[in-house]
């Protein structure tokens, strides 16, 4: 009888929520409202967001890189990887190739410039339309109308997306959420009309989501485990079952296969571990950790910032609060969805969602180690673990609330919005964060003080800012953390030379420099100590054995070189080492290199030679006629102003 009586409430449940449904115009309705509600809290929540400046990455791969700013170099953008502007052509210098990133940041510097605002207001549309689309595959699973409002809101609002969506470099997990999402519907598509074309554009779409990022590489396994618990053979593990999962995932795993060849042609990396990563061991150790860390971040969104105290578990640090507590609560939680997962199909959605994006992450030895868990980590898992809460929420609620289906919506609808407004103005407040540098450090430093990179990171702003003061008590707390810090040596060694404590920061940049002999901010930092001291041959002596050691710095040594000799009033040597980069500056994309033009239009004005100087400047006009920086503003300015007066014949 109970059995009986159990049916009769899920079947008057789900006749209520179809009342609710897409086919009907109250359906229709309610998901506008549904929209229109997500869409009020993304602009509540980011719309302070558009102040902010270029802040961290930022700096490097934006206002940096000349590989997006020059349309010419475009192709040679999409085929290198991410970091690539900063060696030789053809040298991967990390693990990401993200050619429809790299896209995205051609395409916004086209519209935008080095404004900000506009980069800013392409992130939180961009945050929209995934929001949006976490919806729309809501409802397309069948999940109850208030289940799915909730998910969207708190989606649309939550503050562990600012990472993601306030952050200009944080946009990679955004744009590979709105081609997973997409392909995701075009396979639900898929499982009901067996047509190609939803199978093509599945996998499209899921080409695009890897090319935003690598990460999206566990879509397959998406595939396999949705079509695993939604098939025909239900959730049973029987040889139908499995034939039919495999079946449905196999063309995502060649496109996957596909993706990977091409992608070591491209940049001939599989995958590179950070310096000193622990063993595989130590990883699993740290596990547990990891994923209570994610949970309670999603739940309890407390503290926020770029740095937090998380480091690897092994063998000497091993504990309670670290390690067997962790596992407790993972083991308890793990139990808990093992008895709910058969009740309802959205558990299993849920948890698919939730765990499998997060899967590459938890092997975090391409981290540094005090950067294990970061937000952004959490854009798409969110949308699973909603899931969970939101259903277990609507279960709860219509038991206490005797199987009332329509007092449940508005009760759970009531309770969604509230929560997505107290998340949104989390959101609002947290946002000013990642729109400044300085901000974003003492934030770091503050929820993780024992972390030498937040310090030494925090210390290169103030130096960055004139604030020598300050910056020196960051970068020596964050060397009494880790002496051997190099970006902490180097920032204090910069210190020094505006300082003009030139003997400290010829011991702290030597101290790096021994280390690391390839470390060019370190060897050309040390060029200025000595340059300032007059020691003209010592800082030629260092850029030359920088030319043999890093090849891609090679062309900017030798005009530092160049600049060196006219120091030492020998203009001829000066004027030959110009000369020898004649035929590599046709193609160059470094403004450092494309001075030389500059320099010879110098060097030739002052020996008289009129035309030869006049063809100098022009040809560096026109190199530089697509790059906006300061130095090159005013060099152009310079050389515009030469040519006038040559023409003149002044």
């Amino acid at each position: 009888m109970a059995t009986k009586k159990r049916a009769k409430q899920r079947s008057s449940r789900d006749k209520s929520s179809a009342q609710l449904s897409s086919s009907s115009p109250s359906g229709r309705k309610w998901q506008l409202i549904v929209v229109g509600v997500a869409t009020a809290l993304t602009i509540f929540a980011y719309s302070n967001a558009v102040r902010g400046k270029f802040v961290y990455d930022d700096l490097t791969q934006i206002v940096k890189n000349p590989l997006i700013q020059q349309s010419q170099y475009f192709w040679q953008a999409m085929t290198s990887d991410v970091w690539a502007f900063r060696g030789e052509v053809g040298e991967p210098r990390s693990n990401y190739w993200r050619p429809l990133f790299v896209a995205w940041l051609a395409l916004n510097y086209k519209l935008f410039g080095l404004a900000p605002a506009g980069w800013h207001v392409s992130s939180i549309l961009a945050h929209l339309l995934a929001t949006l689309l976490v919806y729309r595959v809501l409802i397309v699973l069948a999940l109850q109308p208030s289940v799915c409002a909730m998910v969207t809101w708190i989606f649309a609002a939550h503050p562990v997306h600012v990472q993601s969506v306030s952050w200009i470099s944080g946009v990679p997990d955004v744009l590979a959420s709105i081609f997973l999402l997409s392909s995701f519907l075009c396979y639900l598509a898929l499982r009901e009309q067996r047509r190609w074309f939803y199978l093509i554009s599945s996998l499209l779409l899921f080409a695009l989501a890897l090319f935003s990022k690598e990460s999206a590489i566990t879509f397959p396994v998406i595939i396999f485990f949705t079509d695993l618990v939604s098939g025909k053979g239900g959730r049973t593990l029987s040889k139908r079952a499995l034939a039919s999962a495999f079946s449905a995932a196999a063309p995502f795993f060649a496109c996957a296969a596909l993706f990977l060849l091409v992608r070591y042609l491209l940049i001939h990396i599989v995958r590179t571990l950070v310096p000193q990563a622990p063993g595989f061991g130590s990883v699993l150790l740290t596990v547990p950790s990891m994923l209570v860390f994610y949970l309670k971040q999603i739940v309890f969104p407390f503290p926020l910032g770029p740095h937090y105290g998380l480091r690897y578990v092994n063998s000497t640090n091993i504990g309670l609060t670290n390690f067997l507590v962790p596992v407790v609560l993972i083991a308890a939680l793990g139990y808990g969805m093992y008895k709910l997962i058969p009740r309802n199909k959205a558990y299993s959605i849920g948890s698919i969602w939730f765990l499998l994006p997060l899967l590459l992450v938890l092997d975090a030895r391409i981290f540094l180690p005090e950067m294990l868990v970061q937000d952004r980590y959490l854009y798409l898992p969110m949308f699973g673990l909603l899931i969970i809460i939101a259903t277990g929420c609507f279960e709860l609620a219509s038991r206490f609330l005797h199987d009332n289906v329509r007092i449940t919506h508005r009760t759970l609808c009531s309770i969604a919005v509230a929560v997505s407004v107290g998340l949104a103005l989390m959101t609002r407040l947290y946002n000013p964060v990642w729109g400044d540098a300085i901000a974003l450090w003492e934030r770091g430093v503050q929820i993780d003080p024992s972390s030498a990179m937040a310090f030494s990171q925090l210390g290169n702003e103030y130096q960055r800012t004139g604030r020598d003061d300050e910056a020196k008590v960051a970068l020596t707390r964050a060397l009494d953390i880790r002496p051997d810090l190099t970006t902490a040596n180097i920032a204090m060694g910069i210190v020094a030379n505006h300082e003009r404590r030139f003997d400290d920061a010829e011991r702290l940049l030597k101290r790096v420099i021994d280390i690391y002999p390839d470390y060019d901010v370190a060897r050309e930092q040390l060029a200025v100590a000595y340059q300032q001291q007059g020691k003209v041959n010592e800082a030629i002596a260092l850029f030359d054995e920088g030319r043999r050691l890093m090849p891609y710095k090679a062309d900017a040594y030798t005009v530092n070189i160049a600049v060196l000799h006219k120091l030492g009033n020998r203009d001829a040597e000066a004027q030959a080492e110009l000369e020898s980069l004649i035929p590599q500056l046709s193609s160059t994309v470094d403004p450092d290199v494309i001075k030389a033009w500059w320099y010879l239009g110098e060097l030739y004005r002052q020996q008289g030679r009129a035309s030869e100087s006049m063809n100098a400047y022009q040809q560096y006009l026109r190199a530089t006629e697509s790059i906006d920086s300061p130095q090159v503003r005013q060099l152009r300015q310079m050389a515009s102003q030469a040519l006038q007066r040559l023409k003149s014949g002044g």
